[in-house]
């Protein structure tokens, strides 16, 4: 499916500490499909059955997203300005699993227009998540010499989630059972397989008798009994 949202953003930033805020809010909620009914019987227990078609849900999420940050001392040479965050996201769902989780991260200029980064995330529904990246800046667009460090990072690129929450859920028809034509009830057939193992027989097709006196002990006027063909 494909969905659209919109998002509501907002940032503080000071040299040794900041802070951040994203809304995320999904133009549309969900699209709903239904698979094609079978005509094949489904057998289970001691009855036949008739499906109707499972009904499949994909759901866009509305949440938040918010961080704080803090300016690492330097700790190498080689190493300009780096930074480390701390957040936690949720996103609500109404057919499927919130979301909710955690995430950690950390960034460092290396020079002027390049500057490299690490994440790492975890929520119930989508596990633990790794990331490196690397961003180049165009030298004298994003961190211009003659202004204030401060300055030129409100031309940041605003850090929020770039993908739109999805979570689906399969709705399973209901099941028919065949009726017995003469009765007007259920049809009930009990199964016979000689290589069925006898502590855990009761007659189902999961579970076969292993002799046909285990099944004719069982059988009720107008139940159907299906011997199995073994060589």
């Amino acid at each position: 499916s494909e969905f659209w949202q919109a998002t509501l953003g907002a940032e503080y930033i000071r040299e040794d500490i900041e802070g951040r805020l994203n809304v995320y809010l999904p133009t549309h909620r969900r699209n709903v499909y239904q698979t094609a009914s079978s005509d094949t019987p489904l057998v289970a227990g001691t009855g036949i059955y008739i499906q109707s078609p499972t009904t499949r849900i994909e759901e866009a999420q509305p949440g938040l997203d918010a961080e704080v940050g803090f300016k690492i001392p330097d700790f190498s040479k080689y190493v300009g300005t780096s930074r480390a965050y701390v957040g936690a996201y949720y996103f609500k769902g109404d057919e499927t699993p919130d979301v909710t989780g955690g995430r950690v991260r950390i960034k460092s200029d290396i020079t002027t227009f390049l500057q490299i980064g690490a994440r790492a995330q975890y929520d119930a529904e989508r596990g633990a998540q790794y990331f490196a990246e690397v961003t180049f800046h165009f030298p004298g667009v994003i961190h211009r010499p003659d202004r204030p460090s401060l300055w030129s990072r409100l031309a940041d690129i605003p850090e929020r989630d770039v993908d739109i929450v999805t979570a689906e859920r399969n709705q399973v028809g209901s099941r028919t059972p065949l009726t017995d034509q003469e009765t007007g009830a259920p049809a009930r057939f009990v199964y016979v397989d000689q290589r069925a193992d006898p502590p855990s027989a009761d007659g189902s097709v999961e579970h076969p008798f292993p002799t046909i006196s285990g099944a004719l002990a069982i059988a009720r006027p107008y139940d159907t009994v299906y011997i199995a063909a073994n060589p």
